[in-house]
């Protein structure tokens, strides 16, 4: 649930306003996400994801590996994919990249984290739902 909150809070407050051209939100997502690192919530978050990670394992474990449970592991593997290639190398690239807006390439750097975080809420969604079944 941790993780779900951080991803569409990001999703909804920082991403989605970088698509309407806003030169301030454009300045807010690349000031978040350069210095993501030294807020509290974001030092959580690969302890959320290894408790996320040994959770679902231990559920695909426990059933004993029926179609629900590897629909499940597979969830968690696209999202964790999803979330290193579109998400985390991203944003690792707008850190290195200083603190102004350089040029576009910033914007487009921000335009594909949100929908890499878009990508998180379905995908963490799924994976919720299907540790129903």
């Amino acid at each position: 649930v941790y993780l779900t909150t951080i991803v569409t809070y990001s999703f909804i407050f920082i991403d989605l306003p970088v698509k309407s051209g806003d030169k301030r939100a454009i300045k807010t997502a690349l000031t978040h996400y350069r210095t993501r690192k030294k807020g509290v919530f974001y030092k959580i978050v690969p302890l959320a994801c290894v408790a996320l990670a040994v959770g679902v394992i231990g559920t695909v474990w426990n059933r004993g590996g029926d179609k629900y449970s590897l629909v499940t592991l597979s969830l968690m593997l696209l999202t964790m994919f999803n979330n290193g290639s579109n998400v985390v190398n991203p944003a690792m690239r707008l850190e290195e990249s200083g603190s102004k807006v350089k040029d576009v390439k910033d914007v487009d750097v921000l335009t594909g984290i949100g929908g890499g975080h878009f990508i998180d809420v379905i995908g963490f969604t799924c994976l919720f739902v299907s540790l129903l079944f």
